[in-house]
């Protein structure tokens, strides 16, 4: 995973992904994208995922629970990808000591499928930014045009 700080306040990440990834039913779970990170247990992450012949963009977060026995991690869908690029777009609005972070897709770059947003807690500042590319059977992640601007509010 490659890293890098955020800058202080709303911040929009766009990036192109282009995962190459067999379209057979047997395919190992891969997946290519972005990932918010306050520590490693602590993140958001926005991907390109293929699986066994299903292809989505998922939109996920790990944390500290906030209860006993509530999950660590949750997910949900986020768009489905384009062919071959996939254009993803987190937003992070700063809310106190935590974030509210939305998650796009596009297969065009024009044309956005807004996804979940996701409250959370991340950690202290900093935040980084990464790319993210796992899993095997992939031939090959390419990620192109990758942004970090300020938001106005």
């Amino acid at each position: 995973m490659l890293t890098r700080a955020l800058p202080p306040g709303d911040v929009r990440i766009e990036a192109r992904v282009r995962l190459d990834a067999p379209e057979d039913c047997c395919a190992t779970h891969v997946q290519a994208g972005l990932v918010v990170l306050g520590d490693d247990d602590n993140y958001v992450k926005l991907a390109v995922l293929a699986d066994a012949g299903l292809h989505q963009v998922e939109f996920a977060k790990e944390g500290q629970p906030e209860q006993p026995d509530w999950p660590r991690y949750g997910n949900t869908v986020a768009g489905t990808p384009g062919q071959p690029w996939t254009w993803l777009r987190l937003e992070i609005r700063r809310q106190g000591s935590g974030q509210q972070i939305a998650a796009w897709s596009s297969q065009d770059g024009r044309n956005w499928v807004g996804g979940a947003v996701w409250t959370h807690r991340l950690g202290p500042e900093p935040l980084k930014l990464g790319l993210v590319a796992m899993g095997g059977g992939a031939r090959q992640a390419v990620f192109s045009h990758v942004t970090a601007a300020r938001l106005s509010r």
